[in-house]
């Protein structure tokens, strides 16, 4: 991220990297025909991993073996952890593949139907939506910001 950006950019350029991922995403689906869930955040600095390591691009969290229900625990915690400044969730609905990223300056969410036929199953083009689904831990509709 660049300290010069508005909110704005970053949030479209955020748009632009789950777009690129929706691809590996939908390849990664037909061949399992399942999408295990999982949250990804971008970090507003570097930070130092448990090893010591420098940490500065985006960071990932399997969400498979964690209860749904703690879900929302576990992304905030994430997302205070990794100071970001945007977060995506990835997950397969019993219908669709809903992929939900969030900025300070609003959500975006891609639904990705999975479509029947026969004993075939595909994902159909994904439906956007803008401002209407949100994680809450960043953006706020009432605020405009979390």
């Amino acid at each position: 991220m660049d300290q010069r950006d508005s909110g704005e950019q970053i949030h479209d350029r955020v748009c632009g990297f789950a777009e690129a991922g929706i691809k590996e995403i939908s390849s990664g689906w037909a061949k399992q025909q399942r999408l295990d869930p999982f949250l990804v955040t971008w970090p507003s600095s570097i930070l130092t991993s448990k090893e010591g390591q420098d940490v500065g691009g985006p960071c990932l969290l399997y969400l498979a073996d964690i209860d749904p229900k703690q879900w929302t625990e576990k992304i905030a915690q994430a997302v205070n952890l990794t100071r970001a400044y945007a977060v995506l969730l990835a997950e397969q609905k019993e219908d669709a593949v809903v992929i939900t990223m969030e900025t300070a300056d609003g959500s975006r969410c891609w639904t990705l139907p999975i479509i029947r036929s026969g004993d075939m199953r595909r994902l159909g083009k994904p439906a956007v939506s803008n401002n209407v689904e949100r994680l809450g831990v960043l953006w706020n509709p009432r605020r405009n910001r979390a």
